[in-house]
């Protein structure tokens, strides 16, 4: 049996809106559209709930006229483990950190890749493809909630 066990994910909070400022070219879309993240994790009676917050389309520091839309999403997964299965608490946050966090991003860049896709204006936006619980490790983009140390 594995470690940890994903039990499901939901998306939390979800908004899609275009940039009226997007200034269209017909030879290429060219969507410098930028990315941040970052990832809480809470951990209660054995169960451990990881969320990422997505922000795609930064209008206050990039040209407004390259960016053709916004994406906020917030998805949270949901994940059980067994408490004796880690030493202590800082075992559980790095292998959460880690797995879990990898688990969870291929569902927010699939839902992000439907959303922009569904608004039939521009191409749909794929997130990149990333080891992603690296990613945010090396940017220290994680926070933890619930833990003792």
């Amino acid at each position: 049996m594995a470690v940890i066990e994903f039990i499901n994910y939901v998306i939390d909070k979800s908004y899609y809106c275009v940039n009226d400022a997007f200034e269209y070219s017909n030879d290429k879309l060219n969507m410098p559209v930028s990315f941040g993240a970052e990832v809480g994790i809470d951990k209660i009676e054995e169960k451990a709930y990881v969320i990422i917050n997505l922000n795609l389309g930064d209008l206050e520091n990039t040209d407004k006229t390259k960016v053709p839309f916004i994406c906020n999403v917030s998805i949270r997964g949901i994940f059980s483990y067994k408490a004796k299965d880690f030493n202590a608490d800082s075992d559980l946050k790095n292998f959460l950190g880690k797995n879990a966090v990898a688990i969870l991003y291929p569902y927010l860049r699939s839902y992000v890749s439907t959303i922009t896709s569904l608004g039939n204006q521009f191409p749909a936006y794929t997130l990149p493809v990333m080891n992603f619980a690296d990613t945010i490790q090396e940017n220290d983009l994680i926070t933890y909630v619930g833990f003792d140390d």
